[in-house]
């Protein structure tokens, strides 16, 4: 399983801190990591989140993308690179955004033999959508994606609405 985070000047900050605490909790080393980056965030700081990944992560890729404005055309963009990359790895990938926290040591190693054990292609929690514009029930977007995930939602991904509605009848 890959782990991917993907992030843009407006959140390398969270995920610096996400890649000091992972460090903190342990090596990764079964796992290759996957950086997604808008080539707007100022090197400094992405090139401070590849170091503390290295430390990590048994390797580390990194896979510049074209700022896109916008929040939601952003994250699509980003998300799209990552599953487009992931499909050509053929591997699954675990997709951590910059705010979202691991809890304990082992924790990607545990995500991945879950995954392994329920077979299912995507893993992650389901919402109830509380806005009448979205499907009933979405998958967040921090989850395990198979390999394939790009094939399988490529057809439903718009820039105009996050993965995680548009894709809602596929993944859910």
């Amino acid at each position: 399983m890959i782990l991917v985070s993907a992030f843009c000047q407006n959140d390398v900050a969270l995920a610096i801190t996400q890649m000091e605490w992972c460090l903190e909790l342990g090596e990764c080393r079964n796992h290759n990591a996957l950086l997604v980056i808008d080539d707007a965030t100022q090197w400094d700081q992405a090139k401070r989140v590849i170091d503390l990944a290295g430390k990590i992560f048994r390797h580390v890729s990194t896979k510049l993308v074209p700022t896109v404005d916008g929040w939601i055309p952003g994250s699509v963009a980003l998300f799209s690179a990552a599953a487009q990359w992931c499909q050509e790895q053929g591997d699954s990938f675990f997709f951590l955004e910059p705010d979202a926290v691991p809890l304990e040591p082992g924790w990607l190693n545990k995500i991945d033999e879950v995954y392994k054990l329920l077979g299912k292609p995507f893993m992650g929690a389901i919402i109830k959508a509380e806005d009448p514009r979205h499907p009933p029930f979405f998958l967040e977007g921090v989850c395990v994606y198979p390999a394939n995930a790009w094939s399988r939602m490529k057809g439903c991904i718009t820039p105009a609405e996050s993965w995680v509605t548009s894709c809602a009848s596929v993944v859910v």
